[in-house]
């Protein structure tokens, strides 16, 4: 169990562990970025965006310019982790050596007909 103190449960529990987001869609028109940092929030003004859309896999493939504006100051998202001792025993068997688990986890929650390159 030396995993789930490294996890810090504790700062789950007390809420002081937060989720810094990165947005998932970019949108640049005229010099102007504007950021969504869900899928829904991104469909709710698809059919009104003007200008060129990118999306963002993850932190890696945004530029420090852009990770700077998107993830601080005005735009920045952050969420308080909520504690969960089944989610904190279900990441301690997805992280741990045994392959099996995590195989079995993708083959029941992934839904492959919606993955796309």
């Amino acid at each position: 169990m030396a995993a789930l103190q490294y996890l810090a449960p504790q700062f789950i529990a007390e809420g002081r562990l937060c989720w810094l987001r990165s947005p998932l869609y970019i949108v640049e028109n005229k010099g102007q970025e504007s950021y969504y940092f869900t899928d829904d929030e991104f469909n709710k003004v698809r059919n009104k965006i003007k200008g060129e859309v990118t999306r963002a896999k993850g932190l890696g493939e945004l530029s420090a310019k852009i990770a700077r504006a998107s993830m601080f100051g005005e735009n920045q998202r952050m969420d308080v982790m909520e504690y969960d001792e089944d989610a904190v025993g279900l990441l301690y068997e997805l992280m741990g050596e045994d392959v099996e688990p995590r195989r079995k986890f993708i083959m029941k929650n992934v839904d492959f007909s919606k993955v796309r390159e």
